[in-house]
C-alpha cells in the first residue's frame, strides 16, 4: 500500500521534471511562432517591421506563457489596414491646422506629395502566423508532456 509520505516525495520528484519540460516546451513554441511571424511580416523598405519582433517568456507559479509581438508602433496599421480599408472607411488627410495655412499635402515615400491618401490595405500577417504556428506549437507543447512522461519514469 502507497503511503501519503511516498506520495508526497514522488510528486516534489516529478514537479520540477514537469515545470522543466513545459519551459522548454513553451521556448521551443514561442521560438517557432517567432520566426513565422517575422516571415509572414511583409518586407518594406528598411525590413524594420520582420527584425523587431520581441519573443518573451513568463514564468509564473501558476504556469509559463508566451508573448509574440512586433515593436514596430505602425504594426496594426500593416496588420489592419488604414484609411479607406478599416472601419471607419475614409481617406487619410493632413491635420487641420496644416490644411488651414496652406500645406495641405501628405508626403509619400516615393517622395511625391498628395492632399489624401486611400490607406494600406490589411495583410493580415499577425493572423496567419496564430493560424500557421497554432498546429505546430501544439505538437511542440504534446512532445513536451511526452517527454516529462519519460523523464518521470526513469
Amino acid at each position: 500500500m502507497i503511503t501519503p509520505e511516498q506520495v508526497v516525495r514522488d510528486l516534489e520528484r516529478t514537479l520540477p521534471i514537469l515545470e522543466k519540460a513545459g519551459a522548454e516546451a513553451m521556448h521551443a513554441a514561442v521560438d517557432l511562432t517567432r520566426d513565422r511571424m517575422r516571415g509572414n511580416a511583409p518586407r518594406g523598405r528598411t525590413g524594420r517591421l520582420g527584425e523587431n519582433i520581441s519573443a518573451t517568456v513568463n514564468h509564473t507559479q501558476t504556469g509559463v506563457s508566451g508573448t509574440v509581438r512586433p515593436r514596430e508602433k505602425y504594426a496594426k496599421y500593416v496588420d489592419r489596414g488604414s484609411g479607406l480599408h478599416v472601419e471607419y472607411h475614409s481617406k487619410i488627410t493632413p491635420k487641420a491646422a496644416r490644411a488651414a495655412s496652406g500645406r495641405a499635402a501628405l508626403r509619400f515615400a516615393d517622395g511625391s506629395f498628395r492632399r489624401s491618401s486611400k490607406g494600406q490595405k490589411p495583410t493580415r500577417f499577425i493572423e496567419r502566423t496564430r493560424e500557421e504556428a497554432a498546429i505546430e506549437a501544439q505538437h511542440l507543447l504534446e512532445q513536451g508532456a511526452a517527454t516529462a512522461t519519460e523523464r518521470m519514469f526513469r
